[in-house]
């Protein structure tokens, strides 16, 4: 696995570095003209055309203002057109506005003063043809692949660069809207995929479906996603922890569809472990899902890309789906507000490996999977508490094995009854409140949030811990 972390580190280093076409990274210092306003709700209702290899569409944004602004800034890649953009203040009639779209922001200006808490609604039409990602999930971009039979299968990677390489929108951890409409229309027999609650397609008569999700709480913006291919369902309906039943959905390609049934017991597995660990699943109320992707795998909220060839690997597991699926809690639950903490989605991921293999094959099983994940020389503190782009965190930080040991380590200072106890309390700050149907449990936090958190559950002063191994340590040979 180390090594697999290490390749993954490779391939991006690679793809950033002969990239012909350069582009905004995500994340970084907060814009002042984004930190004015809070993004509530995005409709996107988008075309795509795998001939063509275009999307044509529209976004529709609505945001809260925190301080008085003449523009609304969002981030769009600079390969689309913006054709047309209307506004709305205060639930008012649209009405067209003027913009600007260059070095991949558009700015939309207000046509009236706002003042704090108005509320303004923004539609963005616009059309062109979205980057090719050359080495998907870490390079971004849309995969136009086809099956074996000839068919299309198309998704979309965003992770380091963030939504805007398709769709407008503030292109920062730090805000996420409260829900999100997402309509994809493709052609037929193509179904499509997407984060939320099914609502159902439209056949709309031209040889194309439109179907319809709803993500009913927060979303971050590299989260968002789709899947399209002549795909089989796989449907059951599983109990949770809490006695609720969660749509269990698995979207896979025909040539496929058998073995993925019986694979089935392998995700079930190690879902019935995530939620025995840290809670229950928290996304219940949208679903469970997976999609055969065309790339290994993406922790795409509520439907997780898997395309790993249904294998466990020598330690008893499958580590694509287990980690990607540990990011329902640990990045899409608590999604880190600044890149610079991207150890908390990276390194307890890569540590629910570690507990999942002492599950399997006990205690010196999980001590020979550390020895292995013991991370390289590092030259920066694993959360420097500055701002960090994207690309910058995981270049820099080497968030998965330092991340993991970090966590090794403070289960040995904490002892297991506390450091367990802490784990769920982090996903859950109260232990008898697990509902997530309103978003109230999904946050924003950063490093110094888990700390505040960890010593209020365990009653320990971990400032000295923290120093060591979160805002100091650099690893040297």
């Amino acid at each position: 696995m180390r090594a697999i972390h290490l390749l993954f580190s490779l391939i991006i280093f690679i793809l950033f570095a002969f990239s012909n076409i350069s582009f905004a990274d995500s994340g970084g210092p907060l814009k002042p003209e984004q930190a004015a306003y809070d993004v509530t709700y995005y409709y996107l209702d988008l075309s795509i055309d795998p001939e063509t290899q275009t999307i044509n569409g529209s976004l529709l944004c609505q945001v809260t203002i925190i301080n008085p602004i003449d523009v609304l800034l969002l981030d769009l890649d600079d390969v689309f057109l913006v054709t047309n953009v209307d506004i709305s203040i205060n639930n008012s009639d649209f009405q067209q506005t003027s913009y600007s779209h260059e070095n991949e922001l558009l700015e939309i200006n207000i046509p009236e003063d706002v003042d704090t808490d108005d509320m303004i609604s923004c539609k963005i039409y616009y059309n062109g043809a979205p980057r090719i990602s050359q080495g998907p999930p870490w390079d971004a971009g849309f995969v136009w692949d086809t099956t074996s039979d000839g068919q299309h299968w198309l998704a979309v990677v965003c992770q380091f660069q963030g939504g805007d390489i398709w769709w407008p929108c503030k292109d920062h951890p730090s805000d996420e809207p409260d829900s999100m409409h997402i309509s994809l229309r493709v052609p037929n027999p193509l179904v499509c995929v997407s984060n939320g609650q099914y609502l159902g397609f439209v056949d709309n008569g031209d040889n194309t479906s439109s179907y319809n999700w709803f993500v009913s709480v927060p979303i971050n913006n590299y989260n968002v996603t789709f899947y399209a291919a002549d795909f089989l369902l796989i449907e059951d309906e599983y109990e949770s922890t809490i006695g609720n039943e969660i749509p269990f959905r698995f979207w896979v390609l025909p040539e496929d569809y058998e073995t993925a049934v019986n694979y089935m017991d392998v995700f079930q597995q190690e879902f019935d472990f995530l939620e025995e660990i840290y809670g229950p699943l928290p996304f219940g109320t949208d679903k469970q899902g997976w999609a055969h992707a065309p790339y290994l795998g993406m922790e795409h909220q509520s439907i997780i890309a898997y395309g790993h060839d249904f294998t466990t690997n020598s330690w008893g597991y499958d580590y694509i789906h287990l980690h990607e699926l540990a990011h329902e809690w640990w990045g899409n639950l608590l999604t880190a507000k600044n890149w610079a903490d991207i150890w908390i989605h990276e390194g307890i991921a890569t540590y629910t490996e570690a507990l999942y293999v002492e599950y399997l094959s006990g205690m010196e099983t999980y001590f020979n999977f550390m020895r292995l994940h013991y991370p390289g020389p590092q030259m920066n503190p694993l959360a420097p508490y500055e701002d960090m782009t994207a690309s910058d965190a995981f270049d820099l930080l080497e968030p998965y094995n330092r991340g993991a040991c970090t966590m090794h380590a403070l289960r040995y200072h904490l002892g297991d009854e506390q450091f367990f106890e802490v784990l769920k309390r982090w996903a859950y700050l109260d232990p008898d409140d697990f509902g997530n149907e309103d978003g109230r449990q999904c946050r924003l936090v950063d490093t110094e949030d888990l700390k505040i958190q960890a010593e209020l559950v365990t009653g320990v002063d971990l400032a000295p811990f923290w120093s060591v191994f979160l805002e100091k340590l650099a690893i040297h040979n």
